[in-house]
């Protein structure tokens, strides 16, 4: 008869696995968020191979969030670029873009073509280099 031998955790080693706290390891028990645990007595035991288990696929739930929010901000990005081309493609060619102050009747210069120019480009910069890390 084959004798297969598990390792079974603390909460404290554990935590100390995961790399967290062993306060946040009850509250995640407390959530349900952990698998592969059980009680012995009052104290809790984890099998060490659902743990891993878990970890990677937590580590990989979160590597899936962050791609999705930079590709979120990538678009979000993209939008600013081409609101900025347009206001651009407004400005005078040699004084910039004139809009009416809320608070009096006169017309004022917000910024002068070059300098939304030279904010476009650092945008359009912005844009490349969340690309790059998407990839």
């Amino acid at each position: 008869m084959t004798q297969i031998k598990e390792t079974v955790l603390t909460v404290k080693e554990a935590a100390e696995y995961l790399r967290i706290h062993p306060i946040t390891l009850y509250r995640l028990l407390e959530k349900n968020k952990v698998s592969g645990v059980f009680k012995i007595g009052n104290q809790w035991r984890f099998k060490k191979e659902v743990i891993e288990t878990w970890k990677i696929s937590t580590r990989q739930r979160k590597h899936e969030n962050i791609q999705r929010k930079r590709k979120k901000v990538e678009k979000l990005m993209q939008e600013v670029v081409r609101c900025l081309e347009k206001f651009y493609g407004l400005c005078d060619e040699t004084t910039g873009f004139f809009i009416e102050d809320r608070y009096s009747s006169d017309f004022s210069i917000i910024d002068s073509r070059e300098e939304i120019g030279t904010v476009l480009e650092e945008v359009r910069n912005f844009v490349k280099e969340i690309k790059g890390e998407i990839k």
